[in-house]
């Protein structure tokens, strides 16, 4: 739709052309005292709708108040007599509306409307939004902001005597001496000021949980075939082992071969006690490839986590290791062709 609109630089005219541009669908054309005749009668000549907000609201006396508004609003209506625009539903001109409008866009004028009555009566008391609740951005109460700024006091500290640190800001002013205490943590601060802080913490601290586990965890006690037989003090993640015999037995010299082409150089000196890379990997596999192992989130997630382990206590670096264990993990399932009978399954 091709909109006029008069008076575009004044405060309403510059906001109804800033929101209507945002549309895509509408054209806008703003006509100011600065346009001339000739643009004033090409733009009504190809206007779909006229938003017509030219006048003078400050006159010095009553013949300027006349010629402003009133004069100015009847050059528009003769000019719009002249004009003939049946581009869409709606026509105007020397017989005036000739096609019924559309429900949507007598929706779309009521609306539009409503919102500069609003805008205007606004101005008129002197009002702001709801701050509490508006969601206008931050950027339209930078004079605000600036108010806070420069009169308010600021002290930080830190709670950590709960089970998570707490950032504790507290914010005065001269006239609120006592101030207003917030409480805030730390991810709750990153969320909401920085998401690329977020995420790069949260990955770290994946890291070093994986590493805190890694001088934790217990092996596979003797006699439990998978993580649902062992007991809920001993689970067991991974199983270290110098050599493998188990129901993957016929990939391991292939499991051997593959892991040469992934450039990994295992440290098996790190490992106490005594184990082999490939044997060990295959023991912990075999632990989470029950019942439609390939198609179950959980037992595929777990078993990634636990080759990561693996790899990791054989000097694999971190990001290395999670790398590799996403390869072996997807090796396995080419390679694996039947579920194993596993109670994990």
């Amino acid at each position: 739709m091709r909109i006029v609109v008069t008076g575009a630089n004044g405060f309403i005219g510059k906001n109804l052309c800033l929101a209507l541009s945002e549309n895509d669908r509408h054209t806008v054309i703003s006509i100011s005292r600065e346009s001339t005749t000739k643009e004033f009668t090409d733009a009504l000549s190809q206007a779909d709708f006229v938003f017509h907000l030219a006048g003078v609201n400050r006159p010095k006396s009553e013949d300027e108040f006349h010629i402003g508004n009133a004069l100015s609003t009847q050059t528009l209506s003769d000019a719009l007599n002249e004009c003939r625009n049946e581009v869409g539903p709606v026509a105007h001109g020397k017989d005036g509306f000739l096609d019924v409008l559309y429900r949507s866009q007598l929706r779309t004028y009521l609306l539009t409307g409503d919102a500069l009555l609003a805008l205007v009566l606004g101005a008129l008391e002197g009002t702001e939004p709801n701050l509490q609740h508006t969601r206008e951005p931050s950027e339209s109460f930078i004079r605000l902001h600036n108010r806070i700024d420069s009169s308010a006091l600021v002290a930080a500290s830190v709670d950590d005597d709960g089970e998570v640190p707490v950032f504790i800001l507290s914010i005065g002013t001269p006239g609120l001496p006592e101030g207003v205490e917030l409480r805030v943590e730390p991810s709750r601060l990153m969320y909401a000021l920085d998401r690329g802080a977020y995420v790069e913490v949260l990955a770290s601290s994946t890291v070093d949980l994986l590493e805190d586990a890694q001088s934790t965890e217990a092996e596979v006690p003797e006699g439990a075939s998978s993580p649902a037989e062992a007991t809920s003090a001993e689970v067991p993640l991974v199983r270290f082992t110098p050599a493998y015999s188990g129901k993957l037995g016929g990939v391991l010299s292939e499991l051997a071969s593959y892991l040469k082409t992934l450039s990994l150089r295992p440290d098996e000196s790190l490992v106490d006690p005594d184990a082999s890379l490939a044997p060990s990997l295959l023991a912990t596999a075999e632990l989470y490839m029950g019942v439609d192992w390939r198609d179950r989130q959980s037992l595929q997630s777990g078993m990634r986590v636990a080759l990561i382990r693996i790899l990791s206590r054989f000097g694999v670096p971190m990001a290395q290791a999670k790398l590799n264990a996403q390869h072996i993990a997807s090796w396995l399932r080419i390679k694996v062709t039947t579920d194993l009978e596993n109670p994990t399954g």
